[in-house]
Parts: structure tokens; C-alpha cells; sequence
């Protein structure tokens, strides 16, 4: 039984994008899917308890640790990153955390247009060190990051230890053999996965406020591979919608499409699907992620049927860029500075 994990990734926010990129990457990478708070506004008790209940439904909880403290929460005194960090402990979450060293901490702020209150606590000073103290107490998974490119080799090794040391539940195909039909768990982490979908997409305006234009991805920059997804529509009638058993749009962007059928695509599509949904994807979107180079083919190896080799679209590195760079995002709507 092959099994996705949910990490919940947990830091300050405009000091730490450049971390959190690279930390999504690697759990993209590693086949696994990322969660956080980018996907959520702050600044109600609803809002805390929403919090709460996605690092209850995660597998994993990873903390960035840089220099800063955060938004202070005003009834607790505490930071919203520190709140995470003391649920996910108290519920007995798998925990690592990832601490940026003083000298990387110095590096960055010799950057240009940097100032120290940009990466360094000024404001909380001492709750900063409380915390850190905190995070590196008895029996914690903690490793010291020294530079940038450190980080998913971390983030790899670390969810590898604790999946060897934990029975932790993850994600199953529909298709898996050993999946029980018409288990209510899965199909209730499906309609989680559909309304993170669906808040993923009414944050793409915001995204596209993102000074990308010049980060190159393959040949194409991330605002020509943005416009060429979000200016193409799919028309869908009635009838193929009522035949689905998840929600789609009417008429969905490429962009809709791509993040609607993640998980889809990170399993990948046999190119002989009967499926109406994969039919969908590779007459209209693949086409146009393959055109993009971010897409790719690889062999299905089927036991059963001895040496027959069946292939499968499915997202490359680039695609995977593509997508780790729209869920991290620049803009705080979770309450993290």
C-alpha cells in the first residue's frame, strides 16, 4: 500500500519564503502533499480553531525557525507560529523542526534593501528565545540549517525517520487494492482536499500579485506558464458534470483544472484511461503542460500482466515547481510576518 503524507508546514512569513519554497518543493518532491496557513485569513477564534483542526488532519508538522517571532495573538500573548508549534506538541503530532543558524540569520540580513527587524526579533525579543529554547527541548527532531540549499535534504530525511518510527494514517488511492470501498475516512479527506482546492483557487488573484516575473522555470518564466493557464478556458456541459463525484466548475480555467486534479497528476494519468475526468485532462490540459515542458511520461510496470508496460502522464520537476511556488505564495493571510 503506497501512502501520501500530509506535512503541515508552520513559520513566520515575509522572512521566511525563500525556506518555505524549498520545504514545499521537497515534500512535492518526495510525492507527499504540503499544507499550510497561506491558505487561511487570520484573526478569529473560528480561525484558530480551523488551524487546528488541518494539523489535526496532518500526518506531519514541520517547523521553519528563523529570527523572528511573529504575530503576537492577542488573547494568549503568543505568536500564531508558536501556538501551532505548542497544539501540534500537545496532540502528540510527529514534530521537526528546521532552525536557521546565526550565521545564515547574518547572512540574510546583509542582503540588499534588508533591514534587521526584517530578519531579527526587536519587538519580542525574549519570547523569541523562550520559544527557540522551547523548540529545542528533550527528544525534539531539530536540525540546524546552515544555508538554503540544506533544506530539503532535511525535509527528505526527516519525514523518511519519522515514517519508519511512526504508524502514521497518510493518503490512499481510490484504486489501491487493499482500500476498503466506500470508506467514509477517505471520503471525507477527499472533500477536505476539494475545499483546500477550492481555497487554493480564491487565492489565485493574490498570487498574481507576486513580484515572479522573472523567476525562470524551464524555459518559461512563472508569469508566461500563470497567463497561459489562466487565459484558456474548458467548456463543460451539464451532463459530464453530474457524472462526477467531486465538484468541478462550469467553465474552468486550465489553472482551475490543474489545481482541482493535483493529486490526479501527481499520481499521474495512463495515457489509455476510460476515466471521463483523465479524458478531460489529457485532451485539454495536458497538451498545454506538456507544451510548457512540465509535464512528463513514465512506465507503469503492472505485475499482473507480466512484462507490459502501460505509461502515465504525470507532473516533472518544473510542474512541480510551478506548483510549489502558487501554494507558498508572498502575501500573509495567515496572521505570520
Amino acid at each position: 500500500m503506497y501512502k501520501k503524507y500530509q506535512v503541515f508546514i508552520s513559520s513566520t512569513y515575509t522572512d521566511l519564503i525563500e525556506e518555505r519554497q524549498q520545504a514545499v518543493e521537497a515534500v512535492l518532491n518526495a510525492n507527499h502533499i504540503p499544507a499550510g496557513m497561506e491558505l487561511f485569513k487570520a484573526g478569529s477564534l473560528d480561525q484558530l480553531q480551523t488551524i487546528e483542526r488541518w494539523i489535526d488532519e496532518s500526518d506531519i508538522y514541520m517547523l521553519i525557525l528563523g529570527g523572528r517571532y511573529g504575530t503576537l495573538e492577542p488573547k494568549s500573548k503568543k505568536s500564531y507560529t508558536h501556538l501551532e508549534f505548542e497544539y501540534a506538541l500537545n496532540s502528540g503530532k510527529p514534530i521537526f523542526a528546521l532552525v536557521l543558524t546565526d550565521d545564515m540569520l547574518k547572512v540574510k540580513s546583509l542582503g540588499s534593501n534588508v533591514r534587521d527587524e526584517d530578519v531579527y526579533e526587536k519587538m519580542n525579543h525574549e519570547k523569541y528565545l523562550e520559544f527557540k529554547e522551547y523548540v529545542a527541548g528533550h527528544n525534539r527532531v531539530v536540525s540546524m540549517i546552515k544555508n538554503i540549499d540544506q533544506i530539503k535534504a532535511e525535509v527528505f530525511g526527516s519525514i523518511n525517520e519519522i515514517e519508519r518510527f511512526n504508524r502514521l494514517k497518510g493518503w490512499i488511492r481510490e484504486d489501491d487494492p487493499s482500500l476498503v470501498k466506500n470508506n467514509d475516512n477517505l471520503e471525507q479527506k477527499t472533500k477536505d482536499l476539494i475545499d483546500t482546492n477550492k481555497q487554493l483557487m480564491t487565492r489565485i488573484k493574490e498570487l498574481e500579485q507576486l513580484s515572479t516575473s522573472s523567476l525562470q522555470i524551464g524555459e518559461y518564466t512563472y508569469d508566461e506558464i500563470l497567463n497561459a493557464l489562466t487565459s484558456k478556458y474548458v467548456q463543460l456541459d451539464e451532463e459530464f458534470l453530474n457524472q462526477m463525484n467531486h465538484e468541478m466548475t462550469m467553465n474552468p480555467t486550465l489553472l482551475q483544472l490543474l489545481l482541482q486534479n493535483l493529486l490526479t497528476l501527481l499520481n499521474g494519468i495512463p495515457t489509455g484511461t476510460k476515466d471521463p475526468v483523465g479524458l478531460l485532462l489529457l485532451d485539454n490540459l495536458i497538451p498545454v503542460l506538456l507544451s510548457l515542458d512540465m509535464v512528463e511520461l513514465k512506465d507503469i510496470e503492472l505485475i499482473n500482466l507480466g512484462p507490459f508496460k502501460f505509461k502515465k502522464w504525470t507532473l516533472n520537476k518544473n510542474g512541480r515547481t510551478f506548483i510549489g511556488k502558487i501554494q507558498v505564495g508572498t502575501i500573509d493571510v495567515s496572521g505570520h510576518v
